[in-house]
């Protein structure tokens, strides 16, 4: 089994595979302060709580953009799991060319995901593609048909965005709930992305014309980016 941790500016989150199938995952904060030693525990007792035995975690890979980080999580893996992780690195193994005029300045949860949009969508298809990660930072990132990383675009993320839309507006609770909500819920319809914000955007009432128009911002703004990478592809 692989354990694949991603280690993101939000969210610490923990993926076992059991060949290509994700047997069970797991998110915690992400925590600048933390121990290997906390979240070696953690992690064990994760894996007990669903009858994963230590012993068949035979691979642990590693992404992290948070650099503090990285080093207490590779101390963990070794102390708990007696595995040395493979740390993404876009200069040394990224798996794909970086065209990148610097590559180091890449970020690993972008070439990792540009690698499994490859595999999965563009190898056998031999197609371009654009890749949208709404975390922290959204990021769109092209990979070409030859499976090349080509570069891509970071933008403020859709909770950056509504915690400030929320803070600056000074929002009453009601509003900044239905803000909230309406977030969650179109984050959930990533897939339907550039038709999201269609019915809502005209709204009667005060809180849902906050919604409709954080929803229309972050998702046609989204949706705009994907075009114009599109275009710029071909």
């Amino acid at each position: 089994m692989l354990l694949a941790i991603d280690v993101g500016n939000t969210n610490i989150v923990f993926g076992v595979f059991d060949g290509d199938r994700l047997h069970a995952s797991w998110r915690l904060l992400t925590l600048r302060e933390r121990t290997a030693d906390e979240v070696g525990l953690m992690v064990v007792g994760l894996l007990g709580h669903q009858r994963i035995d230590l012993a068949r975690i035979d691979g642990v890979a590693l992404a992290s953009v948070v650099p503090p980080l990285t080093p207490i999580i590779c101390h963990m893996v070794n102390r708990y799991l007696g595995r040395d992780p493979l740390v993404v690195d876009p200069t040394t193994n990224a798996g794909m060319p970086i065209l990148y005029e610097r590559p180091a300045e890449v970020g690993a949860d972008r070439i990792a995901n540009s690698i499994a949009a490859y595999e999965q969508y563009g190898r056998t298809r031999g197609v371009p593609l654009t890749v949208a990660d709404l975390g922290t930072a959204t990021t769109f990132d092209v990979v070409t048909a030859q499976g090349e990383y080509l570069g891509g675009v970071i933008c403020p993320g859709p909770q950056i965005a509504a915690d400030a839309f929320q803070r600056d507006l000074d929002l009453d609770p009601q509003s900044s709930e239905l803000v909230g909500r309406t977030y969650a819920r179109q984050h959930q319809e990533l897939r339907r992305i550039e038709g999201a914000a269609g019915k809502d955007d005209l709204a009667r009432r005060a809180g849902a014309s906050h919604s409709a128009g954080f929803a229309g911002g972050v998702w046609r703004g989204a949706a705009s980016r994907l075009q114009d990478l599109r275009e710029e592809r071909c």
